[in-house]
Parts: structure tokens; sequence; C-alpha cells
């Protein structure tokens, strides 16, 4: 269980510390390249991301969107990483640069891709 856990949290700082700059063009990196911001970035976005969730819950979004539509769903999740991103480049500039809200979602979108094929893999 925890090999697994360790193993998911390597191959997801490798996509964003690799994948994320290549598909954002730039526009999404860690600064520096490290590790250890790597590992920051991914805690402070999951955090991030997390509250967000909350929120939306507290706001009683969920309730308004009928549970049978995933499209919709997906699209608000996508959506919330992305401020996730954003958020996360703002108060925390010296770990990762986000040069805008477009390359926010492409990076919450190649992310939850490589979530997603981490989680298939392991």
């Amino acid at each position: 269980m925890l090999l697994n856990l360790l193993i998911h949290v390597v191959l997801l700082l490798g996509a964003l510390l690799w994948l994320v700059p290549r598909v954002t063009d730039g526009g999404v990196a860690v600064r520096q390249g490290s590790a250890f911001r790597g590992i920051l970035a991914l805690i402070a976005i999951a955090l991030v991301n997390h509250i967000g969730w909350h929120l939306l819950a507290l706001a009683g979004i969920a309730t308004v969107v009928p549970t049978g539509t995933m499209l919709v769903a997906g699209l608000v999740a996508w959506l919330v990483q992305g401020v996730a991103f954003a958020i996360v480049g703002k108060i925390l500039p010296g770990v990762i640069y986000v040069r805008s809200f477009g390359t926010a979602l492409g990076a919450a979108l190649t992310m939850t891709a490589a979530s997603w094929l981490v989680m298939l893999l392991v």
C-alpha cells in the first residue's frame, strides 16, 4: 500500500516536472525543476483542490448538478483543478510558474490524464 503511494507520487512528480512544461510550452513549470519544489507544488495543488471541492459543496453546487451528468462533473473537476494550479502559481511563485489561466487548465488536463494513467498501471 505504501509502496503504491510512493510509486504514484514519483510518477506524478515526473509528470509535473517533465510532461506539464512540454504540453503547456513552458506555461506551467516547477521553478528550477527540483524534486523538492515539485513535491511542494503537488501538495499545495492537492490542498487547494480539496478546499475548492469543499467550498463547492458548501455553496450547494453539488446539489444543482444532477448526479447522472458525468460530463458536467468532469468539466467542473477540470475547472477546479485549473483554478488550483492558478492559485498555487500566485501563492507560491518561487515554487511553480503559471503563465495564465489557460495554461493552468492545460496543466490540469495533463495531470488528470497522467494520474488516470498511473492509477491504471499501479
